[in-house]
């Protein structure tokens, strides 16, 4: 394709266009969207971007907000979801008008592969429909393979610093664009019902085009200050424990989507991959942590390292809580002595996931009553899940949340083990 095509496609994906209205959606979902069988974890070819379009007045919209943090919450896919809020924040205007939104509720999933207008009515069916598209999401082929981290340092006065790392794995350039997003966990902004959105995005810390060679690794990194106007807009008042960064990077290659209803064509953008973080302290408190059910000390993979190595503070236990199928697939590798415990959050049993309640949760804490454990997953997300699940619980022990999980411990140069026996 030509150079000049390919850059006036770039360019469009990053102008800030006017603006067009969005309407309230009519009861309703996508009755084709049934559940794919059989899928899991190991099956996802990508991390899963739904950007969630919505209006704070709509009627319809508690059961998708409901439905995506319920399968955000069970931990039971690589995903992430962003909440864009039309008539609370006008950022959000920007990205809307690029996935041509028209209704609310809309979810649109890795950039418009999939899109879910309007809802079935209670947040059970709702999420029948949205796990189905996740599903479908994270098993297509992407364009490219890649590998991404995302890390967040928390720098005080409502300061961040976002550094992404990705890996082109490919045989062949990789052109794209990144967006971080950053979010709010309990958003500022409530939905119809009263009730606090999740994952409310505030403004993009980084919207940049990427080329990355075969084989090559592309990091970047920018400071997001939420005491600076954003569009008319101040965030001074963020809080370390409440902020989430989301990142993604589609690729340029546009896709043609044929709106029905409207009978016109659009262009779409995939999304190869995502990752999300939550900030960590510029100077770690991790040997303050007061456990014992009163709160956690978020890590780096760093500091995770050191405290493995060193009996000067105690033992700390590390915990894996993805699944047995990613844990054998590759873990981090540690003393034999601090082998790696595997707890997966989302073991079913019973009426439905356990990590909230039940059996094992219970043999879970009084086995590691009083101890210091440091949990990890992927990217930084279920092990953000496990700490609330635990801490609700009044966990009686010293609790550290590795962030960025394992690609962030990989982006460090640490080692990784393979199969189910701790390494000799």
């Amino acid at each position: 394709m030509n150079k000049a095509i390919i850059f006036f496609i770039m360019a469009m994906m990053l102008v800030s266009p006017a603006t067009g209205a969005i309407d309230v959606a009519a009861s309703g979902g996508n009755d084709e969207n049934v559940p794919v069988n059989d899928v899991t974890q190991g099956d996802f070819t990508h991390a899963v971007l739904a950007e969630y379009g919505t209006l704070s007045y709509c009627s319809h919209c508690p059961p998708a907000s409901d439905a995506l943090y319920s399968i955000y919450q069970s931990g039971d896919y690589p995903f992430y979801y962003v909440t864009l809020v039309s008539d609370k924040n006008p950022i959000v205007k920007e990205r809307l008008y690029y996935l041509h939104m028209k209704y609310a509720p809309t979810v649109y999933f890795d950039g418009g592969y999939l899109i879910d207008v309007g809802t079935a009515g209670s947040p059970q069916a709702d999420e029948t429909i949205y796990r189905s598209s996740i599903e479908k999401s994270g098993v297509r082929t992407v364009a490219c393979s890649l590998d991404m981290n995302t890390s967040v340092t928390w720098e005080g006065n409502a300061k961040i610093t976002v550094t992404v790392t990705v890996t082109n794995n490919g045989n062949s350039f990789y052109l794209g664009v990144l967006r971080s997003y950053v979010t709010e966990i309990e958003s500022r902004w409530n939905d119809q019902s009263g009730d606090p959105y999740h994952f409310g995005f505030l403004d993009f810390a980084m919207k940049k085009l990427v080329f990355i060679r075969p084989g090559k690794t592309y990091t970047t990194s920018a400071t997001w200050d939420g005491v600076e106007e954003h569009d008319g807009q101040t965030f001074e008042d963020i809080t370390e424990d409440n902020i989430m960064v989301v990142s993604s990077v589609s690729h340029w290659l546009p896709h043609l989507y044929q709106d029905e209803e409207s009978d016109k064509s659009y262009l779409q953008f995939y999304v190869d991959q995502t990752s999300g973080a939550v900030p960590v302290q510029v100077a770690s408190t991790a040997h303050e942590c007061k456990g014992n059910g009163e709160g956690y000390t978020n890590v780096t993979a760093q500091e995770a390292w050191a405290m493995l190595n060193c009996s000067c503070d105690g033992r700390q236990i590390p915990i894996d809580v993805r699944t047995v199928e990613e844990f054998i697939e590759e873990r981090i590798d540690v003393p034999l002595e601090d082998w790696v415990r595997v707890f997966p959050l989302n073991f079913k049993g019973g009426a439905g996931p356990i990590q909230r309640q039940g059996v094992l949760l219970r043999l879970f804490m009084m086995r590691y009553k009083g101890e210091e454990i440091i949990i990890y997953c992927g990217s930084g997300g279920r092990s953000f899940i496990a700490t609330q699940i635990l801490i609700e619980n009044n966990f009686n022990g010293k609790i550290y949340n590795m962030v960025g999980g394992i690609g962030a411990w990989k982006a460090a140069g640490l080692p990784t083990v393979k199969g189910l026996m701790p390494s000799l």
